[in-house]
């Protein structure tokens, strides 16, 4: 469970199931776990099951926020990331390379289609703003 919106939200123990082995904490993994999440995202966003998808999406943003090809825009602004990505994408923008210019937009554009189904529109909006700006 978890609350969304002011409601307290039960996604069941097949999405935590689905959610936990999204995560990849093998220390010799070369992996990037964001991705795997961001598609786990999308594949719930297209079964409606948005709840979870949202889930995801926020879990795969802070595996990107983790990872090394951002370490050093995000060095000072923990968790901007996620909670307010136009301001970070405003104040890391010197910081942020090609691919992973574009990697971040994608992850910004997957999580305002998943809150445009669940009625965050303009907290959306400001995904989308930020994508544009990348």
């Amino acid at each position: 469970s978890f609350r969304f919106g002011g409601r307290s939200v039960h996604v069941g123990a097949q999405g935590l199931a689905a959610a936990m082995a999204m995560s990849c904490t093998a220390p010799s993994c070369d992996c990037e776990p964001w991705r795997e999440k961001l598609e786990a995202a999308r594949k719930a966003c297209e079964e409606a099951r948005y709840f979870e998808a949202v889930q995801l999406i926020n879990s795969a943003l802070e595996a990107f926020e983790a990872s090394p090809a951002v370490a050093g825009a995000c060095q000072g602004r923990r968790g901007l990331l996620v909670t307010e990505p136009r301001r970070f994408v405003e104040e890391a923008d010197a910081s942020l390379q090609g691919a992973t210019r574009i990697d971040l937009a994608s992850l910004y554009a997957m999580r305002a289609d998943i809150l445009m189904n669940l009625g965050g529109l303009r907290r959306a909006s400001g995904e989308l703003e930020a994508a544009s700006l990348l």
